[in-house]
């Protein structure tokens, strides 16, 4: 995440996230899962001692696939889709020479569109093509470099 205070106050937020990982279980073929995923958003802050506390919303598209190696059905390939946006109210407390640690307590909100393809032995290709909603809520913390 990175934010560019505009003016006293009114701050600019943009998300960048990136996952991928490997998971081999036994002598089974790996899995591979990986996301990439952008933000933007606002937020506005007000001074309160050391800290600056205020709402910041963001909206966001995030992008998953994976390779799931499954024992009984041999390949599945896996996507999810999400569009959405994470609404919240944060302190964040500057520390040392250039971090921000920042906590706070968010809602988020996911339209979520997901993609099931295997070659099912003795049934032939399948595919599923869930939709819906994904809603959270949850305290979040973290700790940012500035410059």
């Amino acid at each position: 995440q990175v934010g560019y205070f505009v003016t006293d106050g009114l701050e600019l937020i943009g998300t960048l996230q990136v996952l991928t990982f490997t998971e081999k279980v036994d002598d089974a073929d790996p899995t591979t899962f990986t996301v990439i995923g952008l933000g933007a958003g606002a937020g506005y802050f007000v001074n309160l001692g050391v800290a600056r506390v205020g709402p910041q919303a963001i909206v966001r598209f995030a992008n998953g696939t994976a390779k799931i190696q499954d024992p009984t059905i041999g390949e599945i390939d896996f996507t999810d889709q999400r569009v959405g946006a994470q609404v919240g109210v944060f302190a964040k407390v500057p520390v040392g020479g250039g971090g921000v640690i920042a906590a706070g307590l968010a809602l988020d909100y996911d339209n979520v569109a997901q993609s099931f393809e295997a070659d099912v032995p003795g049934f032939g290709a399948l595919k599923l093509e869930p939709e819906g909603t994904s809603q959270t809520i949850g305290v979040r913390f973290g700790y940012f470099v500035y410059f």
